[in-house]
């Protein structure tokens, strides 16, 4: 027996059981009154569960050359909720990339690509630096991360 017939008879054998409808005589045997009006569904509807699905998150790959005591390029504008996928060339010296900010810190050294993968929730400006100083001009290596809404 299909599932929408069992549901059938199931549904309206509560309807006519909760109604008075179907009663039994004093000798216990069932006794059927007729129902004034009894509307019967052609076909049970199943329900069904839609799962939600997770909103795809925008991946943004970014790379960032890092030499000659600069960042290439300095400046990033990214949306909030994006997903980073950073990517840092070393060059010439051993370097480091730091965003205070977000805890992230990476050393890059000469002729290496370093992969960092992270997503930024709120807008806002978030300074990068190089935190790894052999020469002074190492300290003015610095850029920055805008993040919309």
């Amino acid at each position: 027996m299909n599932t929408h017939r069992l549901m059938t008879i199931i549904v309206c054998t509560l309807l006519l059981t909760g109604s008075g409808c179907l009663t039994t005589t004093q000798d216990n045997q069932p006794e059927v009154k007729k129902p004034t009006r009894v509307i019967m569904p052609k076909e049970v509807n199943e329900v069904q569960l839609l799962e939600t699905e997770e909103k795809q998150k925008n991946i943004v790959p970014i790379t960032i050359k890092v030499k000659n005591w600069e960042f290439v390029p300095s400046s990033i504008t990214v949306k909030e909720g994006d997903v980073i996928d950073l990517t840092l060339e070393g060059t010439t010296h051993w370097y480091s990339f730091e965003i205070p900010s977000l805890n992230i810190d990476q050393t890059v050294k000469p002729g290496q690509t370093e992969k960092i993968q992270f997503e930024v929730k709120r807008s806002g400006s978030y300074s990068f630096v190089c935190t790894k100083h052999c020469s002074n001009l190492q300290q003015q290596m610095s850029g920055v991360l805008f993040v919309r809404n």
